[in-house]
């Protein structure tokens, strides 16, 4: 209850077919669980077209319903690695730093559905 207590005032509402506690729980178990939208429509007694709602406008307009997920690559910069085949391996010659890459998986409502293991900035070239 404290956690909604907190967050609860910040919330803008799309639809008022539930009240601002279960929008709260539905999240919790969205992003906990991944619980489909039918399925989080048949516990919450509301339709599916009642959760697409809360999509962003901008998304709905470009895609419809065809977004399941948005990819994006992020890089984090690391220390400079004393061993020189890793220093290679993770230097980013446009940040002209050492960084490592990670891909992350955002649903068009904002929840985080995949990040994957880090990996290095560049690719080995064979020679």
């Amino acid at each position: 209850m404290v956690a909604f207590e907190h967050v609860s005032p910040h919330v803008t509402r799309k639809t008022h077919s539930l009240s601002r506690f279960q929008e709260f729980v539905m999240v919790l178990m969205k992003l906990r669980l991944n619980v489909p939208f039918q399925d989080l429509a048949y516990r919450f007694m509301v339709s599916v077209p009642t959760l697409w709602k809360t999509m962003p406008m901008c998304f709905q307009h470009a895609f419809g319903r065809k977004v399941t997920v948005i990819i994006d690559c992020f890089e984090v910069f690391i220390e400079r690695p004393s061993n020189l085949l890793a220093r290679a391996q993770t230097f980013s010659s446009y940040k002209h730093h050492n960084t490592i890459k990670i891909l992350i998986g955002i649903t068009p409502q904002g929840t985080v559905s995949f990040v994957s293991e880090a990996w290095e900035a560049a690719p080995l070239i064979s020679i």
